[in-house]
């Protein structure tokens, strides 16, 4: 077991708790060698446990903040939205949403792609911690973002943040033209597509499952 993906994946399956319950306290453990192996991976993947998983205020949340912070600058391109996440729910340092913002965007100017879709993502839904809105909702600074950006992003990736952007501004009468547009892009903007979808607009979410299961023959209008 001393390769470091291998430390990592049998990390994973013990933090997701794929086959039972979690198991943090293993999943750390392996996080811990991996890292110590000197895996940059290892190192995200032990802050990200530490900052989420500890008791927030304690010193294992804090070392897990320090972590993420060494990983997004050693280049880990998920440690830059990890380490906007802490600053936007306080996960190991005290909540700072304009922290988080400046955090992305530095990364998506140093040509870090996922960051780059994480900004955009993050204007044009906002963010909430339970009741509270740590960060307002503004589609166009999320469209001025993504038009800033895009010569560094994949075109896919460009495509399917345009298209969740306009879905967002999108009443309920446009749903029908919109899936019709969904399914003729390239596979490749599709998936870039689905994970957001929800997020940016949950009626256009349950509109396109009841419209492919329509067309598989499971439900009906």
């Amino acid at each position: 077991l001393g390769s470091a993906s291998a430390l990592l994946k049998l990390g994973d399956i013990y933090s997701s708790g794929r086959f039972g319950g979690r198991r943090l306290k293993e999943a750390r453990a392996f996080y811990e060698k991996a890292a110590a192996a000197g895996d940059p991976y290892g190192l995200f993947a032990l802050g990200r446990n530490l900052a989420v998983d500890s008791p927030q205020g304690s010193k294992a949340a804090a070392r897990g903040f320090a972590l993420l912070q060494k990983s997004e600058a050693s280049g880990v391109p998920y440690a830059a939205p990890a380490l906007a996440d802490s600053y936007f729910y306080g996960l190991g340092t005290k909540p700072n949403p304009k922290k988080a913002i400046a955090a992305l965007a530095a990364a998506a100017g140093r040509g870090n792609s996922v960051a780059a879709a994480k900004l955009v993502e993050a204007h044009r839904n906002g963010k909430r911690d339970g009741d509270v809105t740590v960060l307002r909702r503004d589609p166009k600074r999320a469209a001025a973002t993504l038009a800033e950006l895009s010569p560094g992003m994949a075109d896919a990736d460009v495509s399917g943040q345009r298209f969740l952007n306009r879905l967002s501004m999108t009443g309920d009468r446009a749903f029908k033209r919109l899936y019709g547009e969904l399914r003729q892009l390239p596979s490749a903007a599709q998936e870039s597509i689905v994970s957001g979808l929800a997020d940016a607009n949950d009626r256009f979410y349950v509109f396109v499952m009841q419209s492919r299961l329509g067309e598989l023959g499971y439900f009906k209008k």
